[in-house]
């Protein structure tokens, strides 16, 4: 799934008619093209960490959102979020 900005970002590239990159030029988008993929895969990671974290303090622990969410400083709504994300990796779902 395209992220927000992508296809504005090739519609750009595409209305300016600008000429591809040649060269040392796409040799360095390639290297920060595979540096944006590995830190979106580090951050989903991460993302499914938090969730089972979560998941496994409110609902293996008894904490309730409530107090998870005044101890992180988040609302309710972003815990609850987490607790649903946190299911779906342990179901294997993510």
């Amino acid at each position: 799934m395209p992220r927000f900005g992508q296809d504005q970002a090739k519609e750009a590239t595409l209305d300016r008619r600008a000429r591809p990159p040649s060269g040392r030029a796409a040799r360095h988008l390639r290297v920060l093209l595979a540096r944006k993929q590995r830190l979106e895969e580090q951050c989903t990671r991460a993302a499914d960490e938090l969730a089972v974290a979560a998941l496994d303090v409110c609902e293996g622990e008894g904490a309730s959102r409530r107090l998870v969410a005044e101890a992180l400083g988040v609302g309710t709504s972003t815990v609850q979020g987490w607790v649903n994300r946190g299911r779906q990796v342990k179901r294997g779902e993510r």
